[in-house]
């Protein structure tokens, strides 16, 4: 036979409701942890884009004292090499033209290479001068040797053209602290 019982309770399993709320539960929390973390990202790329526009003028400012700070280093860098690569010509032109007699009118070509020469032709001097203007050229100091190249006389008999080539020591004229 059946037995009905109308007073008698069955027990429930509330464990899988209870995991399924707590993993709902977990899931609000971690949506909401995100939300709220892209809402906080948000607002600070925006305050620094506002932050940014605002001291875009300084930020330029500086920018540029950076560049010129590095084109005045760059630029004392190049004092000091050209400095030292600079070459007294206008001293050595001055003393080498003062051995020479009449020599404004006398010299017609004075060239000076890279490998510390001077050439000289000189017109109009007689054998007398030349060989003191020579003897002149051998006491300046930073004159270590003194070349006759060529002498031809002149058709006149009004002295000679003479080819001279001097060569300059340099470590003596930066010794003179001419440099």
């Amino acid at each position: 036979m059946f037995e009905v019982n109308f007073f008698e309770k069955k027990q429930k399993n509330f464990l899988p409701y209870l995991l399924t709320g707590m993993f709902l539960f977990l899931l609000i929390l971690l949506g909401l942890y995100f939300f709220s973390m892209q809402a906080h990202y948000t607002n600070t790329e925006k305050q620094n884009k506002e932050w940014l526009q605002a001291e875009q003028g300084n930020l330029a400012t500086s920018k540029e004292m950076q560049k010129y700070v590095q084109l005045t280093q760059k630029a004392v860098e190049n004092k000091v090499a050209f400095k030292a690569k600079q070459y007294p010509i206008a001293y050595v032109t001055k003393v080498i033209l003062e051995q020479i007699p009449d020599a404004k009118q006398q010299v017609t070509i004075f060239n000076k290479n890279e490998l510390n020469q001077v050439t000289l032709i000189v017109e109009g001097l007689t054998t007398k001068e030349l060989a003191n203007t020579v003897e002149k050229f051998k006491t300046v100091e930073f004159i270590s040797d003194v070349h006759l190249i060529r002498m031809e006389n002149k058709l006149d008999g009004a002295g000679s053209i003479v080819e001279l080539w001097l060569e300059i020591d340099e470590t003596t004229i930066v010794k003179e602290n001419l440099l």
